[in-house]
């Protein structure tokens, strides 16, 4: 009989929320974006300007004392320099004291014995790691720009390149006039001093020349590679506009917008300072403004909310037991109880989600949980995949004769108590139990879910297995032994390679399980424990993985596809962190005693072969004896009578 939905309540709730949403949102935000917008952008484009300009004119001011000051040196300089060498190299001793961020200063074009008239500071130099050559070598490689300060234009370059990334500026002046033509001169100074003068919080300030090299930049490493900002469009247009001064709005390269102000040096024509703000950092209190808008809104929705709660009870109450139940159920958590006896699609939908919960409850039980989960999700690919996967196989030793002593329900209970502990260790590693086979268990990493990394997985697999020898030795200390209560052995076998996952099967039954050589190799892996008298063998292929995270011995080759493959017997972690990670995985396992668990990992454990056997009670196998093609043969033949 189909359920009738007698009282709706769509009605009663989406009129009153839209409306009280619409309008006091749509309100606000149309005040913003057309009053507030503009407002802010006028008063942050203002504070740019005003910064660029009082930048410019600090700059300004900064390379008039330098240029100055080291006119009236050159022309002290002039003087002394025909009549008295003394008073020469004191007065460029005095000069350099009291000009210490200077590096030097040279007039290129006036030749006396054929060298440069130079006067250097040595202190600055070798503060810096700087040869004196460097500052001739710079003037020789820029010869523009002595030509053009020989017309009467001053010219700023970045020589950080040239020193090593040093911030060092080199200002080249007319100093006086030869017949049509101007000698320059060329001051080497530091900087530093108009770095950190410079903006570099939301307002940022940079300094280029107008061929767009960086001169001065809080971002150091563009002045010691010796950037060129030409290709940020701002500062291209501004320097081939012409204009004295300049505003705009741009976009950097990577996107970003940008409100800038250039302002074109008085005395230094051929420098500009600009000066940059983000637009988001514009428009930031707007934003906050919306977010309060947006908490008023919340506010508001929060008194609706409030009101429907009072005049709807029947509504609020069952959805919210009802959202907790089914968080629950998509945790893996099927045991829920809901009660709603309403006759309105809250009551149809509470009984239809506990019908859910009891029909997936059952069906996982049958199948994997994590394949469930991404069935349920739709992640879950039904078409086969290549995977790189870490497959697992055990099984009990003699477990014919084991169970002939055993009644059926005792098989069973024996069965379940095993497969739990076993279980359990394989899910603390992330593994996917993929079938049991009897008393034997398949398992694998990586095809369903994966840990990382191939290497992960194959490290998960062994640490799996590990657990599983604690988590035995403890399960067979708690039993009796004798025909009722057997101690049990086991033996594991472990592979890497390549597998097809996916489903397969009918309309009616699939699995989702693995397949190939790879998967093959590992259960071959797992029969040559009772031969090799161990308990857990890895190939080869695994081993390259997880060998610096074990201990262990390596027994005979075996064959594989014709090929002789390596074989390992895993005989305990690593020492150390690899040792504590699974110990305290056991100790937070039910039923274990931790000084069991330590008899079997980390440092109370075995580190040998030999050790190991005696501590599971394995005999010593004569392994001169042992002939693995014959034990191939068999492998191969047990196969083929199963698969028949």
């Amino acid at each position: 009989m189909s359920a009738k939905v007698v009282y709706p309540i769509g009605v009663k709730l989406n009129v009153i929320i839209t409306l009280l949403l619409l309008f006091s949102l749509g309100a606000e935000t149309l005040l913003v974006a057309v009053f507030v917008c503009r407002d802010v952008e006028k008063t942050a484009a203002g504070n740019n300007r005003n910064i660029n300009a009082m930048t410019a004119k600090m700059v300004d001011v900064e390379l008039r004392g330098i240029r100055d000051s080291s006119f009236i040196f050159l022309s002290r300089a002039e003087a002394l320099r025909k009549y008295n060498d003394a008073a020469l190299r004191e007065l460029a001793r005095f000069f350099f004291n009291e000009q210490p961020d200077i590096a030097g200063v040279i007039m290129p074009g006036l030749e006396t014995g054929g060298e440069m008239e130079r006067y250097l500071n040595m202190s600055f130099l070798a503060a810096n790691e700087s040869a004196p050559e460097t500052l001739e070598e710079f003037l020789t490689m820029n010869p523009v720009a002595v030509s053009r300060a020989r017309i009467g234009e001053p010219v700023i370059l970045n020589a950080a390149p040239s020193f090593n990334g040093v911030p060092i500026l080199v200002l080249i002046f007319p100093y006086k006039r030869d017949s049509m033509l101007y000698e320059p001169a060329a001051v080497f100074f530091s900087a530093q001093n108009l770095t950190e003068s410079f903006s570099a919080g939301a307002n940022a300030s940079f300094l280029t020349s107008d061929t767009g090299d960086a001169l001065v930049h809080h971002n150091q490493e563009l002045i010691a590679d010796g950037a060129n900002l030409l290709e940020i469009s701002f500062v291209r247009d501004a320097w081939n506009s012409g204009l004295a001064a300049m505003h705009s709005r741009f976009k950097d390269i990577s996107g970003v917008e940008f409100f800038g102000d250039f302002v074109r040096l008085e005395n230094f024509g051929g420098t500009g300072v600009f000066t940059t703000i983000q637009s988001s950092i514009v428009f930031e209190g707007i934003e906050t403004a919306t977010r309060r808008n947006i908490a008023l809104a919340a506010g508001v929705m929060f008194l609706s909310i409030l009101f429907i709660w009072f005049f709807s009870k029947t509504f609020s109450r069952p959805v919210v037991e009802l959202t907790h139940a089914v968080r629950q159920i998509d945790a893996g958590n099927y045991h829920i109880h809901l009660q709603n006896r309403s006759t309105d699609e809250t009551g149809i939908l509470v009984r239809s989600v506990v019908s859910m919960s009891h029909v997936i409850e059952n069906f996982e039980r049958f199948t994997n949980k994590m394949i469930v989960r991404l069935s349920r999700e739709g992640t879950l690919n039904p078409v086969g995949m290549d995977k790189t996967a870490t497959l697992f196989f055990s099984d009990i030793r003699s477990f014919t004769a084991i169970s002939e002593k055993l009644s059926a329900r005792e098989i069973v209970i024996f069965l379940n108590a095993y497969m739990e502990r076993m279980v359990r260790c394989i899910n603390a590693t992330g593994g996917t139990v993929d079938k049991f086979i009897g008393d034997a268990i398949m398992a694998h990493w990586g095809p369903v879910e994966t840990t990382g990394s191939p290497e992960q997985d194959a490290l998960s697999g062994v640490r799996s297995a590990l657990l599983m020898r604690a988590n035995l030795f403890n399960f067979n200390m708690q039993r009796r032994g004798g025909d009722k209560e057997p101690k049990i052995k086991i033996g594991c076998g472990l592979n890497t390679g390549n597998v097809l996952a996916g489903q397969i099967g009918t309309n009616e039954r699939i699995v989702y399980t693995v397949i190939g050589e790879a998967v093959s190799f590992a259960d071959r892996t797992e029969t040559f424990n009772k031969s090799f008298g161990t308990e857990i063998l890895i190939t080869e292929h695994t081993w390259n993985y997880v060998k610096d995270s074990i201990v262990y011995e390596e027994m005979p080759p075996v064959n594989e596809g014709g090929q002789r493959v390596r074989i390992f017997a895993v005989i305990n972690a690593a020492k150390g962190e690899e040792s504590e990670r699974l110990l305290a995985i056991l100790d937070t396992m039910r039923g274990n005693d931790p000084a069991v668990n330590r008899r079997c990992i980390g440092a109370e454990g075995p580190q040998t072969l030999a050790e190991l056997r005696r501590l599971l009670d394995i005999p010593e196998p004569d392994l001169s004896a042992l002939n693995l093609d014959e034990e191939e043969k068999k492998y191969k033949i047990a196969g083929a009578e199963k698969a028949g």
